[in-house]
């Protein structure tokens, strides 16, 4: 499994703890998919190297007399939806049982909040709300906003606008600030802070609940079992019908921080927050002293994302290297 890093920058990828993540999430989806076809699958990680193309994991198939995975046909029904969602109540038994059958739950766990309390509210809003003030975090973003169903045809990667809960009138700003990206500090002071802040609310008014994935252990490791728990959960609640957002300035951030990789803007911007953070995330979900929040998610009601929202989905042939 192949790794570029020029893909894969961004300020909130310091440490490429994102992109372990994320590399852990696809392991999962190929688990998954490869018991589609009577094959069990095992992974080595082979590292995240700067040097672009270069192998990241390697993944041994082997035959397998298991039945497929039970979450096998959530696999091209999961997305990222970032709209308000209508509700519901977390099926946190549901999500448990996920974990409980997790075979690495002694390295991560995730916990689960249905009813948000005051001080989490207040924190993630104000967290969150950073992509507004924050230098690099939307400038950094922007590169990957597909401004239009030719540019998603062309590119086959990245994010279609209508996908990022940018609407109608507020779409003008994408094409000028990426034709002029030092108008960021200007249109940030005008009024885009307070934007962001008031979408921020309204999301989180309109979910079912959080969940939260938490390691015990620093390290590349943890962060790919990371990765891999947090696609399950992800796939269940797809399967039952939710829609899920991560919040990942809210809750990676807390481990950069921890482990002495977080940027200096975020240093500067929020840095005590983010320890308070932890300790508020900590009382909300029960987190015990001995883990480390490391992605925390949003979910609730929500119907299928329409197709020209949806992200491309990359062929095997570009993130794969087939040998025998």
């Amino acid at each position: 499994m192949l790794f570029d890093p020029n893909k894969a920058h961004h300020v909130l990828d310091a440490g490429f703890s994102a992109a372990k993540i994320s590399l852990g999430c696809v392991l999962e989806s190929a688990f998954i998919a490869a018991s589609a076809y009577g094959l069990s699958a095992q992974y080595q990680f082979i590292g995240l190297s700067p040097e672009a193309g270069r192998p990241a994991a390697r993944l041994t198939f082997t035959a397998s007399d298991q039945q497929p995975d039970a979450l096998l046909d959530a696999i091209p029904k999961r997305t990222t939806d970032r709209r308000p969602f209508r509700k519901g109540t977390l099926p946190v038994e549901d999500l448990k049982a996920v974990w409980q059958a997790f075979e690495e739950r002694d390295v991560v766990r995730a916990d689960f909040v249905d009813c948000i309390p005051s001080d989490l509210f207040d924190y993630l809003v104000a967290a969150e709300s950073l992509v507004a003030r924050h230098p690099s975090i939307f400038p950094d973003t922007l590169p990957w906003i597909r401004l239009s169903d030719r540019e998603t045809a062309r590119t086959l990667d990245g994010m279609p606008w209508r996908g990022t809960g940018v609407n109608v009138l507020q779409y003008p700003v994408l094409p000028l600030l990426r034709t002029f990206p030092r108008l960021f500090p200007l249109i940030s002071r005008s009024g885009m802070q307070r934007v962001q802040r008031r979408t921020i609310m309204r999301l989180l008014n309109s979910s079912a609940g959080l969940f939260c994935v938490s390691t015990a252990e620093p390290g590349a490791q943890a962060l790919l079992s990371a990765g891999r728990l947090a696609m399950r959960l992800w796939l269940r609640l797809t399967q039952l019908g939710y829609g899920v957002q991560p919040l990942t300035i809210s809750s990676l951030s807390v481990y950069n921080a921890k482990i002495g990789v977080l940027d200096p803007a975020s240093v500067r911007l929020f840095g005590a927050r983010y320890a308070e953070g932890e300790k508020i995330m900590r009382r909300a979900f029960g987190i015990p002293d001995d883990h480390v929040p490391v992605w925390m998610l949003r979910a609730g009601f929500s119907s299928p994302l329409p197709a020209s929202w949806l992200t491309p989905r990359k062929g095997l042939e570009t993130i794969l290297r087939i040998t025998c």
